[in-house]
């Protein structure tokens, strides 16, 4: 995926979420009248990539590209001696921006009975975006396991927007080129995003 910084482009509401389900460890379990005693500890890694324009700086009309302008540049356009504005490059391809990276501990404790317990997320970059949407533990969604010996994942392409279908679940088979179809979900945003 190209690099992209998320100051130098336009963000659309079509996002990629894959999430990817670790077994940590694993103390045997005993059940004792129907209680699963000993500790299960995975983790659910989630990446947020989110759709992005890129766009031209013009400083007084004329182009400077990504380039920021400087802090210099930003107190004269304050005071009306120049003017800074952006643009959607014509033509430009959608690029996917990551715009968070992080996951989710999760900790099967002495006597409980299928509960996991959250724990907190020491590294991750970002903010997620989609907060509500999670792949794991959603009865609609399918996890796979490539070769039938990799990590289990999952990946959709929601559209918020999108009353009838937000969410499309990428097939196995298909997850290679979901860039193309993230790339096409995205394109129909170009002509209500205002190129000024």
């Amino acid at each position: 995926m190209a690099s992209v910084k998320m100051a130098s482009c336009k963000p659309a509401p079509i996002y990629l979420i894959t999430e990817k389900v670790y077994h940590l460890i694993g103390v045997g379990k005993v059940t004792v009248n129907g209680i699963n005693v000993g500790i299960d500890a995975g983790k659910v890694y989630r990446q947020v990539h989110q759709a992005c324009f890129p766009q031209d700086r013009y400083i007084n009309g004329i182009n400077v590209g990504d380039n920021a302008p400087s802090g210099w540049q930003y107190i004269k356009e304050l005071f009306g001696a120049i003017t800074i504005k952006r643009r959607i490059r014509p033509n430009a391809k959608i690029v996917p921006v990551m715009v968070y990276s992080g996951g989710t501990n999760l900790v099967s404790a002495l006597g409980w009975k299928n509960k996991k317990l959250p724990i907190p997320e020491l590294m991750k970059y970002g903010k997620d975006p989609t907060p509500k949407v999670k792949l794991f533990g959603n009865a609609k969604i399918k996890f796979h396991n490539p070769g039938g010996i990799g990590t289990p994942m999952a990946m959709i392409i929601y559209d918020p927007n999108n009353k009838k279908e937000p969410i499309y679940q990428v097939p196995a088979k298909d997850q290679k080129n979901v860039m193309r179809t993230f790339k096409i979900k995205a394109e129909r945003f170009r002509q209500t995003i205002s190129v000024n």
